[in-house]
């Protein structure tokens, strides 16, 4: 058995780069699927300390997801964004639902996670694809806003399995209230445009802050990644009119630790073992696939007719919060080693033709 260390990880994660300015595909997909390669090919052993490095990647990562939030844009096109979001959420999530629970008889529980995981998008696939081609127009802005929609109804679900209330937890939501309160008054005066304070002060000031709200966050029995994310969208008016501070952020975690995660999980997907559930795993692609497309074609015909079945692919790629879900699931025991699996090639089918589509 061999066991991967952080060097090893370091230099895929390079060649994945490479790859990926060469042919311009996301870097997300090709270090997942190495992963997924590299696991299924040797008898591999995960070196701990990359364990934490992917949970911490984990948690940098829906961060991130949450600092792209534009509330105020998402005010001024609050129908448009609702209507494609919800509907492009709820709907596949019934039907998934249904197709576990009933012919399957796969637990309730279970069933909601895979529903979940398969009813999400990535924001990571849906900003890359949007913005290759330049800066993002109001329309293009409207379909990311309808997907940072889907993404907060992903991590309010996603609550509701973390949650193990106690006393604890209940002083930890307290304590998020009174942040959320002022936390306006105190990131005015932290995030002060280098005018007394440098970028890598702010910068350690976000990790410190992402570390201990994880630390708090696991004792009250809460999930880290949710956490994290709204903590994002707070912090979001302060950090992104700070470019440099955006910059090492994104390069830390792009560069680092989010690499570590989607090539970590991409190891634990048993190919072998997914295709023991062969006539499952396809027909569940489908119904994933179909009940995403065509829920989010018919929402956004409503708004932009021209290209409606390319936002709608780009609908169809769960990547990012796909991946955390079923990860959430194995570690709380929710999942096993065969439904990961399953679910996981089928995020990767998918988000290969989100990321793949053509716009007209």
């Amino acid at each position: 058995m061999y066991e991967i260390n952080i060097v090893f990880v370091a230099l895929i994660v390079f060649l994945a780069g490479v790859v990926s300015s060469k042919s311009k595909t996301t870097p997300v997909l090709l270090e997942l699927i190495a992963g997924v390669i590299i696991g299924n090919l040797f008898l591999i052993k995960i070196n701990p300390t990359l364990d934490v490095l992917s949970n911490i990647g984990i948690t940098v990562l829906m961060y991130i997801a949450g600092l792209e939030i534009d509330f105020d844009f998402m005010k001024s096109k609050l129908s448009p964004c609702l209507y494609m979001g919800l509907s492009s959420f709820f709907i596949p999530f019934g039907l998934i639902y249904l197709f576990c629970y009933f012919p399957y008889n796969i637990p309730h529980v279970t069933s909601l996670i895979i529903s979940l995981a398969l009813s999400t998008t990535s924001v990571a696939i849906a900003f890359t694809v949007l913005s290759s081609k330049g800066k993002l127009n109001e329309e293009k802005k409207t379909i990311l806003s309808a997907v940072m929609v889907i993404d907060v109804m992903s991590m309010i679900f996603l609550g509701f399995f973390s949650s193990a209330f106690s006393y604890f937890t209940l002083l930890f939501l307290i304590l998020m209230v009174v942040l959320t309160y002022f936390f306006p008054y105190l990131g005015k005066r932290i995030f002060k445009k280098r005018e007394k304070t440098t970028i890598e002060l702010e910068l350690k000031f976000v990790l410190f802050s992402l570390l201990c709200l994880s630390f708090m966050s696991e004792h009250a029995g809460l999930e880290p990644a949710l956490i994290a994310f709204f903590f994002g969208a707070l912090t979001s008016e302060f950090i992104v009119g700070h470019i440099e501070l955006q910059k090492q952020l994104n390069g830390i975690a792009f560069g680092f630790l989010t690499p570590i995660f989607f090539f970590v999980t991409g190891t634990k997907i048993n190919v072998l073992l997914a295709f023991e559930n062969l006539y499952f795993l396809i027909f569940l692609f489908l119904i994933a696939f179909s009940s995403k497309y065509y829920s989010a074609l018919f929402a956004i015909k409503k708004y932009f007719r021209k290209n409606a079945s390319y936002y709608a692919k780009l609908f169809s790629a769960q990547l990012t919060f796909g991946l955390i879900a079923i990860t959430f699931g194995l570690q709380k025991g929710i999942l096993d080693e065969k439904l990961f699996s399953v679910i996981g090639l089928i995020i990767i089918l998918c988000s290969s033709i989100g990321f793949f589509a053509k716009e007209k």
